[in-house]
């Protein structure tokens, strides 16, 4: 949970200087002290988390340091400091990828490993959300929806009940905070708004936020993919002939904040304000604080937050440090939003009737926010998690309108950035397509064939060929044991594995062949592969090897194999083809 400070007053011009040398200093100060920790104490603490939790939810990698004590530990400290440090991070990242590390530890440590760890881990991102953002249905959606490829509608009820526990203690902490002095984040005061006295223009106009948002989140996935490879570029190009300590993750670390502080700086007005401070004044139904007054006029100073956090969060998330995107993503798409609804106000037309000049900025600012996040993250959870701050039932419409829109048009554009991530980052995590570019995609087109390279159960085998199938095939793939070389019908398969110590057997007793009708061969034939028709699309191929968590499958027509296909052929397929996820 975040909470606001007091603000800085910069109206004297003379005190101007002194006050951007001492943010200057400590926010430097931080965003080393959070490299270095996250550099020596919890390197797996890098980023948000939410790829590698979706891998280990998966089934696809057994990733026991990323949710260790170390990592938990080091994480929180490098969380705090990047966070204290005003970057332009989201926080949820952090927090679930937390949530999930205790929900680790707990299960090792208490229950001895009793409960089923994917149901703790997805009750864990559920709580981690929900003490973020404040909502119990949103955090559990959010869950769903980001940290699974496939959910066990069982693990439901844990998950929703883990998320109102952390609400509740949110809230209670909430009030407690607000009793001493402290405001909560998101403090959004909305008066009631009448749904039913929404005009046609109103939807027009959010309709076509939400078509913004909805192009601008896939340019964000973009530009961050952009980015990444070409930071790998000058590293393998330029940094070996370079000192290490202008190459060093430290120093990239200062370059970055320090343009981001002197960006601000020169700029002034809103973009000296922390962003955990950005969201209460963007959704504030009353007057913008006195310090958006001294930097530009507001129709200027809206879309000038909007790309500085657009362009800046994307340099941040780059570095060693823990930094999720959510709350960075609501602050661009609020000030999308509001800037829409003051350019439609100047024209003097009746938008949302019975509300004030500042709670319709401020109703446009929050569907804005909700179609900015949930393009970017291409989930529906943010606009359950947007109408969550304010509980008017009256945004409910507008918000989750806006919300398909974006979400539906980023989907067709480009994958997610957390998948992007994953693939980036080279995680071993098998997507399923959802582009329907896919489906026109066969088994056939994907497969290798087997061009004669098999085991026939009418003749057997002989040493000299059971060594050339080692050498020929890929040792992922399995070997097919047919019918006969006539009539290669399939009737098993058998590993790479066993097949060498099958042969490392004859060897030993001086044997020169070998037949898989042998009573003691027999165990060791997988008499039920998977299999998968040559006209399979790879969206179904892809669902049966995430669901059944398949290594390999033989491709065939009629019952002959003709092809095998791996699991490392589709990821590797997947990342060359990336538009199709």
């Amino acid at each position: 949970m975040a909470f606001s400070s007091n603000r800085v007053d910069l109206s004297d011009k003379e005190e101007q200087p002194r006050h951007f040398y001492w943010s200057w200093l400590v926010r430097i100060s931080l965003v080393v002290a959070a490299v270095i920790i996250t550099q020596y104490l919890a390197p797996e603490g890098v980023g948000s988390g939410i790829p590698q939790l979706k891998a280990v939810l998966a089934g696809e990698v057994e990733l026991e340091a990323f949710l260790s004590e170390r990592v938990f530990a080091g994480k929180i400290l490098a969380t705090i400091c990047a966070l204290g440090a005003g970057l332009p991070i989201g926080r949820e990242g952090p927090f679930i990828h937390l949530a999930a590390a205790v929900a680790a530890i707990l299960r090792m440590r208490v229950f001895k490993g009793e409960i089923s760890k994917r149901r703790l881990l997805c009750a864990g991102a559920a709580v981690g959300i929900a003490a973020c953002m404040g909502s119990a249905v949103g955090g559990t959606l959010f869950s769903i929806e980001v940290t699974s490829i496939t959910f066990i509608v069982s693990y439901y009820w844990s998950t929703f009940s883990a998320a109102i526990i952390a609400l509740v203690i949110n809230a209670g902490l909430q009030k407690l905070l607000t009793m001493i002095g402290i405001v909560p984040l998101f403090s959004v005061a909305f008066t009631d708004v009448n749904a039913e006295g929404f005009l046609i223009h109103d939807f027009i106009i959010m309709s076509f936020i939400g078509l913004c948002c909805g192009f601008l989140g896939p340019l964000y996935v973009h530009t961050h993919a952009k980015f990444v490879q070409f930071r790998r570029f000058l590293k393998h190009k330029y940094y070996p002939n370079l000192p290490i300590f202008l190459t060093s993750q430290i120093t990239t670390a200062i370059i970055l904040t320090t343009t981001y502080c002197l960006f601000c700086f020169l700029m002034g007005g809103a973009l000296t304000v922390p962003q955990r401070l950005l969201l209460n004044d963007l959704l504030t139904p009353g007057e913008l604080p006195k310090i958006w007054a001294e930097g530009f006029r507001e129709e200027i100073q809206l879309p000038l937050l909007a790309a500085t956090v657009f362009l800046f969060s994307i340099a941040f998330c780059t570095i060693r440090i823990p930094a999720g995107i959510f709350a960075s993503m609501f602050v661009c798409g609020a000030s999308i939003g509001r800037f829409v609804g003051l350019i439609t106000g100047r024209f003097h037309l009746e938008l949302l009737p019975g509300t004030s000049p500042g709670e319709r900025l401020a109703c446009f600012a929050l569907v804005g926010g909700a179609g900015m996040t949930s393009s970017v993250t291409q989930t529906f959870s943010a606009g359950i998690i947007a109408y969550g701050l304010t509980g008017l039932d009256g945004l409910l419409m507008p918000v989750l309108l806006v919300t398909l829109i974006s979400c539906g048009i980023a989907m067709q554009l480009s994958h997610n950035i957390y998948d992007s991530s994953c693939i980036l980052r080279h995680i071993p995590l098998l997507l399923v397509p959802s582009n329907h570019h896919a489906l026109e995609i066969t088994a056939e087109s994907l497969m290798t064939p087997v061009d004669g390279l098999m085991i026939d159960n009418a003749v057997g085998l002989k040493v000299g060929q059971g060594k050339k199938l080692l050498n020929d095939i890929d040792p992922h793939a399995p070997i097919p044991v047919v019918h006969s070389a006539g009539n290669p019908l399939l009737l098993g398969s058998m590993s790479h594995r066993m097949l060498k110590l099958v042969l490392d057997a004859c060897e030993r007793v001086g044997r020169q062949e070998i037949s898989t009708q042998e009573e003691a061969v027999i165990p060791l034939v997988d008499q039920c592969p998977l299999i998968v028709n040559k006209d399979a699309n790879l969206q179904k191929i892809a669902f049966l090897f995430h669901t059944l968590r398949a290594e390999s499958a033989f491709v065939v027509d009629f019952g002959i194999a003709i092809g095998t296909i791996t699991r490392g052929q589709l990821i590797d397929y997947q990342n060359e083809n990336f538009y199709l996820y």
